[in-house]
């Protein structure tokens, strides 16, 4: 038997051995190693290409009041199994924002997209937020989005058509 006195060592040992059982884990279950015991998830989201990580916020900017802007949302599954959704995504906290068209696939195998529509009709200056939410599975990714009015040019006004 042997023994570690070295506590440098013991935490190297240690950290070996979850390495080991994770990628044991990951061969049985299909999943990588460490994404089955640290929870990463089996989806990427990207709005206008830019990814969009799990409980972050995604910050529009300023947007044209009143007027509604549509919000591409694209899904891709990453895991090693298909993946199914179930309910659609869904928005909350917010009567500015809405889902305006749904996902335009409920399975994904790996490395398929899915995109969903959500509009933004912009109320307050001082921003307006909702919660996304994307069942998948028994999981939820979730993230917000955040943007504010623009009244600029709301308050400006044309010459009279004599004034040359």
């Amino acid at each position: 038997m042997v023994k570690i006195t070295d506590r440098y060592a013991t935490r190297f040992t240690v950290f070996t051995l979850i390495a080991l059982a994770s990628a044991i884990i990951g061969l049985l279950t299909g999943c990588s190693g460490f994404s089955s015991l640290f929870g990463n998830t089996a989806i990427e989201v990207r709005i206008e290409g830019n990814y969009v990580s799990e409980d972050s916020t995604y910050d529009l900017g300023s947007v044209k009041a009143a007027e509604p802007m549509d919000i591409t949302v694209t899904v891709k599954s990453t895991g090693a199994k298909q993946i199914g959704f179930n309910p659609g995504p869904e928005v909350r906290n917010s009567d500015c924002y809405s889902i305006s068209q749904n996902l335009d696939k409920y399975e994904l195998q790996t490395d398929e997209t899915a995109r969903f529509t959500v509009t933004y009709t912009p109320k307050s200056t001082d921003g307006d937020s909702c919660d996304v939410s994307i069942y998948y599975g028994d999981q939820t990714y979730n993230f917000r989005l955040q943007g504010k009015a623009d009244i600029s040019a709301l308050y400006q006004v044309a010459p009279p058509s004599w004034i040359q």
